[in-house]
């Protein structure tokens, strides 16, 4: 796969991402088919896509996008490895992040390890953009693989605009299931929020709101009155423990509960 100009002449420079140092031994024959996957994936969603090796402290690939949210290539940020963050994001945020991170690390040392793979961490920060000032992200981070103690050294990760805007929001989801555990600053570790199951058309009045149609273009959709959609959105707000419906929507992404 070609990933620079030099080798893609015809092609602009930001229409590939880049690829860190990738071994030869067959251990990282999966994360070399991984990141052929994310290439293809980057080209199809507005965001940016990445994969963390946390034992090198570096990225493994870096999309195009990161060109627009930080105005660097990411071939700049593949060589600056994970130091690149300390002069786009603030102290604050640097401090929160490292308690997340700890705290994920030690939420999945209590889990089934065939369950690994479905946890996905969520967190919202602050970014110093050179193009558009500060902007609040929603940063997702889902374990690929393990080491032998069930510590995860691989991971994907996917940035977008956060939703969302709460600051210091970490949460914990298991694919597919609404309660979350959400990540408690004074404690340094998860809780669980328990949440119950959402319906089909609890996930569809989520989708549809997902996509701004009003709430009279929904019910037409859904063959129900407004006021039934607008019971439906209050009892997910109250259900969420959150006070927007954007709130809701940002937390029902976040935990991929729109994907089942």
């Amino acid at each position: 796969m070609k990933t620079d100009k030099a080798t893609n002449p015809s092609m602009p420079i930001d229409m590939y991402g880049a690829i860190g140092h990738i071994s030869n031994d067959s251990d990282q024959q999966f994360l070399r088919q991984y990141i052929e996957a994310c290439e293809l994936m980057s080209r199809c969603l507005d965001q940016v896509i990445y994969v963390a090796d946390y034992r090198k402290q570096e990225f493994a690939y870096v999309s195009a996008v990161p060109t627009m949210l930080f105005g660097l290539t990411p071939r700049s940020i593949i060589n600056r490895g994970f130091g690149f963050l300390d002069d786009y994001i603030t102290e604050e945020d640097v401090v929160f992040i490292r308690g997340v991170m700890r705290a994920w690390f030690s939420f999945l040392e209590g889990c089934p390890r065939h369950h690994l793979n479905s946890y996905v961490l969520s967190y919202n920060l602050r970014l110093k953009s050179m193009a558009h000032g500060e902007l609040v992200i929603a940063n997702s981070l889902i374990p690929l693989q393990f080491d032998r103690d069930g510590h995860p050294w691989l991971a994907h990760g996917s940035i977008s605009m956060a939703t969302d805007r709460r600051l210091h929001l970490g949460r914990i989801g298991l694919m597919g299931l609404p309660s979350y555990w959400e990540y408690n600053e004074q404690e340094c570790q998860f809780r669980l929020v328990e949440v119950p199951p959402l319906s089909e058309v609890s996930k569809q009045v989520i989708y549809l709101s997902r996509l701004n149609l009003p709430v009279s273009e929904i019910a037409k959709k859904l063959g129900r009155t407004e006021s039934t959609i607008k019971w439906y959105r209050a009892m997910l707000k109250r259900q969420f423990r959150v006070k927007t419906f954007e709130q809701v929507i940002a937390t029902a992404s976040s935990l991929k509960l729109l994907w089942m």
